[in-house]
């Protein structure tokens, strides 16, 4: 299993960067994920930064709400030949990111060195964590997913309902996770061109099943839109 990375730019702008819709259930913010204090630069871990200080990526986003733009700028903080097909650099290079409605920061994790690390980014190496999630851990996640289903024959997209969430949910981290109790689902609405993301914020609790499954989602991320700030897996083993 290669080793993980991560990325937190603030914006000035607004702490959210879409509409939100009422969240399912409403969870204290001491049960939320948070980032990690990153100290030492490794090629796999994460990146930190606020958006005062992170000006090479901030500059280049004129609107949060576009993921294509969101999507560039995540981009180029890594050399641009990247092993594979152009279409497959992001997925062969491990690159997924989340913008963490809390915080204002945009979460990147990536399992190669990016090439700037400067205004104040830092990195830390997840290795030790992953160590951690063993089969049956009682665990704390947080996920970006797009909450669509495509008709395979139409390709038709349409919105998950939220009475069927929780289930939709629970067979796409199956046999990853199980026993899922959601915290907190709220619902961003954002566009990558002219293709509308319907992103479901989720707070939840879980625990390891297939531990192997588990670190598969983690590296590949889960679902669509893994390219536009959708996928990337968090997950934390929780204090009982």
């Amino acid at each position: 299993m290669t080793r993980e990375g991560r990325c937190h730019v603030r914006r000035q702008d607004s702490p959210d960067p879409g509409t939100v819709t009422k969240p399912t259930t409403t969870a204290d913010s001491t049960h939320k994920i948070k980032p990690s204090s990153a100290t030492g630069l490794t090629s796999t871990a994460p990146i930190i930064g606020d958006r005062n200080d992170a000006q090479h990526l901030v500059r280049r986003i004129r609107d949060w709400n576009d993921a294509e733009q969101v999507h560039h700028a995540v981009m180029s903080l890594f050399r641009e030949n990247l092993p594979g097909p152009q279409q497959q650099r992001r997925a062969t290079a491990g690159i997924l990111y989340r913008i963490d409605q809390n915080t204002g920061r945009i979460l990147l994790q990536a399992t190669v060195a990016p090439i700037r690390t400067d205004h104040g980014i830092r990195t830390t190496d997840l290795s030790g964590l992953l160590t951690r999630l063993t089969a049956g851990t009682a665990v704390r996640f947080r996920l970006d997913i797009n909450a669509v289903r495509c008709q395979a024959r139409t390709h038709h997209r349409s919105p998950v309902p939220e009475s069927e969430f929780p289930d939709w949910l629970a067979r796409r981290l199956h046999p990853a996770l199980t026993a899922i109790t959601i915290l907190d689902a709220p619902i961003t609405v954002r566009r990558a061109g002219q293709t509308p993301l319907r992103i479901a914020h989720v707070t939840a609790t879980a625990r390891i099943g297939d531990r192997d499954a588990l670190l598969q989602l983690i590296h590949a991320g889960v679902g669509r839109a893994r390219a536009y700030g959708c996928g990337l897996l968090s997950v934390l083993p929780s204090i009982e």
